[in-house]
């Protein structure tokens, strides 16, 4: 059914991630959700837990991580999935995910269809050329959407100021956290910035600056071309050693770990 409010909206494309684990792995802690994050399983099974809530997951099941929620995965041998983070705003700049949710886990009878889809985004992500994976991942999306009961998001009104604060962390400077810039942003003090902003979003804003530098950082892994040590230095961390200390506290893996349990391209996705 389609949804009224889905007739105008602007979509993103963020990133598609590909993954294929042949032997049985846990995940750690991997916390980067700043935008829509869907993961569709496509063989194997397993089980994520989200916030404090652990989940059986298995071929055919989409999982819809919200937003700021910690989560873990423990998967069995020959386990693939493909990942899509995204944005949709409706005609107002509404956030979607503001306002309406997919269900954490559901099995859509569509879930062959979504794979050949995905397989498309990923074959464009492996050859360049001048195909692009948006509009794949836009029909994917919008299926789930209009294929779904959605619920409502409960939780404070929106504040435009933290709103703009929010925009202001989407693209952070990797090397330094500037409450300052942001309070004057939204016209008010440090402290109330910091109240308002984790009434609204759950964290406060420095946590925020943190998982988009993170998830920045980790997008860099995945270029062969960049270096560790010049990832480390671009996102303000005098000490490498400081650095991979930091990167396995927030994700559960060395940089080097990380950068080998992931395929590496030339293209930040």
């Amino acid at each position: 059914m389609k949804l009224a409010i889905l007739n105008k909206h602007k979509f993103q494309f963020i990133s598609f991630c590909y993954v294929y684990h042949p032997v049985k792995s846990d995940s750690g802690n991997i916390q980067l959700n700043s935008d829509s994050h869907l993961i569709h399983v496509c063989r194997g099974k397993g089980t994520i837990t989200i916030g404090n809530r652990l989940y059986p997951i298995k071929a055919g099941n989409v999982v819809a991580v919200p937003q700021f929620t910690p989560f873990t995965m423990n998967i069995c041998a020959d386990f693939e999935m493909m990942n899509i983070h995204y944005r949709l705003w409706l005609k107002d700049d509404t956030l979607f995910e503001d306002i309406k949710t997919l269900p954490v886990i559901f099995t859509p009878p569509y879930f062959s269809w979504c794979r050949e889809k995905l397989l498309k985004i990923n074959n464009i992500n492996q050859v360049s050329g001048p195909e692009l994976p948006d509009a794949y991942a836009h029909e994917i999306i919008l299926k789930h959407l209009t294929e779904n009961q959605l619920a409502d998001v409960s939780g404070p009104a929106r504040d435009p100021r933290m709103q703009k604060v929010r925009v202001f962390l989407e693209y952070p400077k990797l090397y330094r956290f500037d409450a300052a810039a942001l309070a004057t942003v939204c016209h008010l003090s440090k402290s109330q910035m910091n109240r308002n902003f984790r009434k609204l979003f759950g964290v406060s804003p420095q946590k925020y600056w943190e998982k988009q530098r993170l998830k920045i950082i980790c997008a860099l892994l995945q270029r062969a071309s960049v270096n560790i040590y010049e990832i480390a230095a671009e996102a303000g961390f005098e000490d490498s050693g400081y650095f991979c200390r930091w990167f396995k506290k927030m994700t559960g893996y060395t940089p080097s770990e990380y950068r080998n349990k992931i395929p590496i391209n030339d293209a930040v996705i």
